[in-house]
């Protein structure tokens, strides 16, 4: 584990954290109805302020268990979840942990997690055929082992393209290779009150957003350390499919049909430019992403109405993400028990994944008649809902959102609903639908990328490297040549002693990052 992750807290704040978990029961994890499945987890399942408390009493009327969730600020999550597996009393582990991807794989090898495959292969969840993707399941096995569930598919990006412009361009069907594409890109810029045809966040080692927000410039470049097909590590910075897309970057950027604040730009600010109109193409989540876009245009008085694009012959398959992980720890007593409590209730396909998706009746959603007004002034949407008619209601956090969902998301499941039990069916709109199940039939895992935590501090300072070159390359200030041949003078040993690690040509040591 990372060293600058354990001395990221203090002592004192781990003890009460710690000393949280111990009060919580008697010093065993054996389930009773007395003893509660302690959760750690971020805001990804109900915030407190967002009605926590009340989600557990559902989740104890369903299971007759106290099943506890602990939630540190979202921003430190994971470092409060590396501080919490350093201490090497497992009794003040929790029974349960929510994990990202790389945390999963690291804490697998680790031995933090425990080992589910037979708990899994004989519950009664998998047996009774509600899991319509166990390759979801399938692909988190480690060595043949698994460790947790991922309870929804991966999710990923793809490009909407507005309707209106669509119409006002004379544009009957949607490209399907890339002239088509750049064709389109020409006339929505002459369409657009500023010039150009899409916008998209500047390149980003956080995100990933160099590769997930301009696949069609992008097609299958990978600008990071990644494990080719033959499972050996190399830069992708240096590769020709990435200067070649520096050229079409730098084409798009000089013509005038990118964003020309692309490279400072958020994603929050993308988001407002592509609602507020001033441009007709944007690569965001599929699913209810589309709903989030389209609800953002009808506060801007926009038409909202988006078609979800496949995407083109280039580009092949947009990338899916690994959704986040459930596991159960090497501190918890009783396993099976806690498997099937917390994973059969979350995905019964019945009341427990009504909670999970779409939270606690009348405090997260309702179909009882009612009125809910979002924004203010010239951005007030006001919503009127019939007796009977499921909706989400107002955030109680944030009084301009209306709820989408907890922590399942309505369209990525991987259980099947019992006939008639999923409540909120009919309240996800069209194009939402529509837009997952084109990235669903359209899209493919990444190659893996490198996410070693002895590399992290040095990738980060590579990473640095790059998005200076490719800031100064997309504004005209250096030749692409001039860029490579500069990163490999500035970044060249650094990236040498990665791959040599990487490749396991470095007896194990990992290299050292600049102080």
């Amino acid at each position: 584990m990372r060293k600058t992750i354990r001395t990221f807290l203090s002592a004192v704040l781990a003890a009460s954290m710690f000393s949280g978990f111990a009060a919580c029961g008697e010093s065993s994890s054996l389930i009773s109805v007395q003893t509660p499945i302690k959760v750690f987890a971020n805001s990804a399942v109900v915030s407190e302020g967002n009605g926590l408390a009340l989600f557990e009493e559902e989740l104890k009327r369903l299971t007759g268990v106290d099943i506890r969730f602990f939630q540190p600020e979202s921003g430190a999550y994971a470092d409060m979840v590396d501080k919490l597996f350093s201490n090497p009393n497992r009794f003040l582990w929790p029974d349960i942990v929510l994990l990202e991807p790389k945390q999963y794989a690291d804490y697998a090898a680790s031995g933090v997690l425990a080992d589910i495959t037979s708990v899994w292969e004989n519950s009664e969840l998998r047996k009774s055929g509600r899991i319509a993707y166990e390759r979801v399941i399938d692909d988190l096995k480690i060595d043949n082992k698994l460790y947790g569930i991922a309870p929804v598919s991966g999710n990923g990006y793809i490009t909407y393209v507005k309707q209106t412009w669509l119409d006002k361009a004379g544009i009957t069907e949607l490209p399907s290779n890339y002239e088509e594409y750049i064709q389109m890109l020409k006339t929505f810029s002459e369409l657009s009150p500023d010039g150009y045809a899409l916008t998209a966040p500047g390149i980003s080692n956080k995100e990933g957003s160099y590769l997930s927000y301009l696949p069609e410039l992008f097609w299958d470049a990978l600008p990071d350390f990644y494990q080719n097909e033959d499972g050996i590590w190399v830069d992708g910075f240096t590769e020709d499919k990435m200067k070649a897309a520096l050229e079409r970057l730098t084409t798009a950027y000089r013509e005038g049909w990118l964003d020309p604040e692309y490279t400072s730009n958020e994603v929050s600010v993308c988001k407002d430019k592509f609602s507020a109109d001033k441009c007709g193409i944007f690569t965001y989540w599929a699913g209810i992403g589309a709903d989030a876009l389209m609800e953002d245009m009808e506060k801007y008085g926009e038409d909202s109405a988006l078609v979800p694009m496949p995407p083109i012959a280039e580009v092949g398959a947009y990338i899916k993400c690994t959704s986040r992980i459930w596991a159960i720890t090497a501190g918890c007593k009783d396993k099976e028990k806690v498997f099937e409590i917390f994973f059969g209730t979350m995905l019964d396909g019945a009341e427990g994944q009504v909670l999970w998706t779409y939270g606690v009746e009348e405090l997260h959603w309702s179909t009882h008649a009612e009125t809910i007004s979002i924004g203010k002034g010239d951005k007030e949407i006001i919503y009127e809902y019939a007796e009977g008619e499921f909706h989400g209601k107002k955030s109680i956090e944030n009084k301009n959102k209306i709820y989408k969902k907890n922590h399942l998301d309505p369209l990525l499941s991987i259980a099947r609903w019992e006939e008639g039990k999923d409540v909120g069916f009919g309240s996800i709109n069209a194009i939402a639908r529509e837009s997952w199940e084109v990235f669903r039939a359209n899209s493919t895992l990444a190659p893996k990328i490198s996410d070693a935590p002895e590399l992290e501090q040095i990738q980060e300072e590579i990473m640095s490297v790059r998005v200076r070159l490719v800031n100064k390359v997309i504004l005209g200030e250096l030749p692409i040549e001039e860029a490579m041949e500069q990163y490999h003078q500035e970044a060249g040993e650094k990236v040498r002693d990665v791959l040599g690690f990487l490749n396991g040509s470095q007896n194990g040591k990992p290299p050292m990052a600049e102080e």
